[in-house]
């Protein structure tokens, strides 16, 4: 039975380091920085870098848009 990581950012890096990351690496995560996620890699030995990824960032914006002024505006933009 293999070892179970105690924490999600262990398991981040338990992940990276059995796909070759070596300790001294930097690895750039891209991500929303939903809550969870971002708490993972800030606690994540390996995971040094992050990137916020803009497509899912504008996909937000865009439903409170339509949340504040309805599918119509949709043909504007």
């Amino acid at each position: 039975m293999h070892e179970e990581a105690t924490s999600a950012a262990a398991r981040l890096d338990q992940f990276l380091s059995q796909n070759g990351v070596a300790s001294d690496d930097r690895v750039t995560v891209i991500g929303d920085d939903a809550g969870e996620f971002a708490k993972t890699v800030e606690g994540s030995q390996l995971a040094r870098c992050r990137i916020l990824d803009w497509f899912h960032i504008a996909m937000k914006l865009q439903a409170a848009r339509r949340s504040v002024f309805g599918h119509r505006s949709e043909s504007r933009f």
